[in-house]
């Protein structure tokens, strides 16, 4: 072999393709690393550029969570979820509607013009059998000059969708869900060549998405919508890398339409199996038949992508987003998840090496998560191993059990009451404020829709005021125990 041959770097005879051919033992399906994710929102509801400009430097800031191709201008994914920027539409000559009444999305087209064609026919004809109009086709601006040679060779010709003619603005979206479901699977099933160029990127009333085969400094260069000073929103949510077991594409830059996911489902084909398993008999009066609609779950996704579909189809169904999020991501369970020898021997060291004189435990078995009854099992065997043992430090100590956010002691068992002032009753919030987990709402069972802290308080508002009512002293707020004595 010739010298130049063996050393030759110049790739011949392999175009470039949207998907890896099949080698050896590689598969796309096992394809996973660390993303980046970010998310800024005006607690206010203000929208302003500073918010997507913010946005855009906290993408910035996270590089080193995404990857590039050899030539250091081909990145794996990169994308900004945004509130519509109904002003900056209206700058551009486009003359929609009020907000909320028109939906908008971007939308990855073939380049080749024939296929392009068939494809937006497919739109249109959907579009118009739910009674609403392509109002508008905009060629959303682009740099292509800055990307690398393979993202080059797959860029897809991008353009926004605008519909018209909505006359309930609280249906619109499900009716863009419908719409953009029945378009998908038609040119899926299709016989168009390049059908798999396809894809939308989202469609809605509230939000859109700008992504690609982009790296985190690129995105902003390559859409110079999101630099114009007349482009605002409220929010921004950012991700960096591509969708876990997949190979780098356009279509699989995240965010997807409702979020952008951080981490790997290693069910994911249990799951997607699960889902299309049970597809026949599920049923929505919201929706009404979705065999239209079906699969729920789009072909040759991502993990992240599945997630998100099946996401929104519950969220379209009917379902809260937290209800939703709490049906996909579930508590753990005690059952699933009991107390071992290790974790009693944790809690036993350490109570061997302080010898407390007093130890609170969380005696709320009500908790719906089951997480109190492990501390608490765990807590209680070793409290038993030690005082099997005869330890000496146990007989000067006393063990209360407290109650969390889900209920009271009844008035007959309480042993012992602690008051608050509103000071330490402040205290107290800032400190559960300090769990990240406990700052927003959390998939409570009922229709208690209050945040921890919030249950907490009103909890222990509700004791004082029980000792107020009984003819004892007012305070802002009390803290009740009870004691344990271990048998």
């Amino acid at each position: 072999m010739k010298k130049q041959e063996l050393f030759n770097n110049v790739t011949e005879g392999f175009p470039y393709q949207r998907q890896p051919q099949q080698v050896g033992l590689y598969d796309a399906a096992y394809e996973h690393d660390a993303c980046g994710v970010g998310m800024l929102v005006n607690i206010h509801g203000e929208k302003s550029h500073d918010i997507v400009e913010s946005a855009l430097k906290v993408l910035e800031n996270m590089r080193h969570r995404g990857a590039e191709g050899a030539d250091n201008k081909t990145g794996d994914g990169a994308g900004i979820m945004l509130q519509i920027p109904h002003e900056f539409i209206l700058l551009q000559g486009i003359p929609v509607p009020e907000k909320g009444r028109y939906g908008t999305g971007l939308l990855f087209l073939p380049k080749n013009e024939k296929d392009q064609a068939a494809i937006l026919s497919i739109i249109i004809e959907e579009i118009e059998k739910e009674g609403l109009t392509l109002m508008h086709l905009r060629n959303v601006p682009t740099c292509p000059e800055i990307l690398g040679e393979s993202a080059l060779a797959n860029e897809p010709d991008i353009k926004q969708v605008f519909i018209t003619g909505f006359t309930e603005t609280e249906t619109a979206d499900r009716k863009l869900y419908l719409i953009r479901k029945r378009i998908e699977n038609k040119v899926r099933l299709s016989s168009i060549p390049a059908k798999d160029d396809f894809y939308v990127v989202s469609l809605s009333t509230k939000s859109i998405i700008y992504k690609g085969m982009l790296s985190s400094l690129q995105l902003r260069n390559y859409y110079p919508d999101l630099t114009n000073s007349y482009f605002t929103s409220g929010l921004a949510l950012v991700h960096s890398r591509f969708s876990t077991n997949t190979f780098p594409t356009w279509g699989l830059a995240q965010p997807f339409r409702l979020l952008a996911h951080n981490g790997e489902i290693n069910t994911i084909r249990g799951n997607r199996g699960w889902m299309e398993a049970r597809e026949s008999v599920l049923s929505s009066p919201t929706l009404g038949d979705i065999k239209e609609i079906r699969p729920i779950i789009q072909p040759g996704m991502s993990d992240s992508a599945s997630l998100d579909n099946v996401l929104e189809f519950l969220v379209m169904s009917g379902l809260s987003l937290p209800h939703a999020m709490a049906m996909l991501v579930p508590e753990s369970f005690n059952e699933k998840n009991p107390i071992s020898e290790a974790d009693v021997e944790i809690v036993l060291q350490l109570l061997r090496d302080v010898k407390p004189h007093q130890i609170y435990v969380a005696g709320d078995l009500a908790d719906p998560h089951g997480t109190h009854r492990v501390c608490t099992d765990a807590v209680l065997a070793a409290i038993d191993i030690e005082k099997e043992a005869g330890a000496e430090w146990l007989k000067d100590c006393r063990i209360w059990m407290y109650r969390g956010a889900w209920a009271e002691w009844e008035i007959e068992n309480i042993e012992m009451a602690v008051p608050f002032s509103p000071e330490e009753l402040r205290a107290k919030r800032n400190s559960i404020l300090k769990h990240q987990s406990q700052m927003e709402s959390a998939p409570f069972l009922g229709n208690d829709e209050r945040l921890f802290w919030q249950r907490s308080e009103d909890r222990n508002r509700g004791t004082a005021a029980l000792y107020d009512q009984l003819g004892l002293a007012c305070y802002e707020a009390m803290e009740a125990f009870v004691e344990y004595v271990p048998l």
